[in-house]
């Protein structure tokens, strides 16, 4: 009411009025996101340390995922923080991974598809595993408004913000380009047997 974030416990009992509201409905379904936070928060007002109220409360949370008049999803980016007697609560637990690199390429196509940037730095970008789609969504909109700036300062200013953003989710950043283009090295003075071409085209092949 006075527009102060829900405490774990207020989101709990939230989502208890939500099931209670919509019930008699029967095409309703009830999303509970961060749901972290439930778990992982400091004890309520009136708790101790040794633990009052836990049992309690615990029998509480067991009774109201064992009795879910509506269909729920619960979603939860630590569930380290959750009991496992809790999780064996649940009907169904999936794991969403991030999506192959195939999809993380097909994502940054999508979000940068009129933002000056080069296919090579889209696939080089893709290959980084960890790259989720809301970085990337995210690094586009702030891409979007350097449309002043050559397809080559636009890829390092994106490249910056990505890897920024990982490294501050304590993931490692974007892996540097290094360019060939300027280097003395002449690749038809090799003599070498099989060729060096067909090796590197095996090797190329093979992944």
């Amino acid at each position: 009411a006075d527009s102060s974030p829900l405490s774990g416990s207020r989101r709990l009992r939230a989502y208890r009025l939500a099931q209670q509201m919509l019930r008699k409905e029967s095409d309703a379904i009830i999303l509970f996101d961060e749901i972290e936070d439930v778990f992982r928060e400091a004890p309520d007002e009136g708790e101790t340390r040794r633990g009052r109220n836990a049992a309690g409360k615990k029998a509480w949370l067991n009774q109201t995922l064992e009795s879910n008049p509506v269909p729920s999803f619960w979603l939860s980016n630590a569930i380290h923080v959750i009991d496992s007697a809790v999780i064996r609560r649940f009907d169904y637990v999936l794991h969403l991974k991030n999506p192959p690199r195939v999809v993380r390429a097909a994502i940054l196509g999508r979000y940068f598809e009129s933002i000056p940037v080069g296919e090579k730095w889209i696939e080089h970008l893709s290959r980084h595993e960890s790259l989720a789609p809301a970085v990337v969504e995210r690094t586009a909109k702030v891409a979007a408004s350097l449309d002043d700036l050559p397809s080559a300062d636009v890829e390092r200013v994106a490249t910056r913000i990505i890897s920024g953003t990982l490294e501050a989710m304590s993931l490692p950043p974007i892996k540097k380009v290094t360019s060939f283009g300027s280097t003395r090295y002449r690749v038809e003075c090799l003599n070498t047997d099989p060729p060096v071409q067909e090796v590197g085209q095996r090797l190329a092949d093979f992944g």
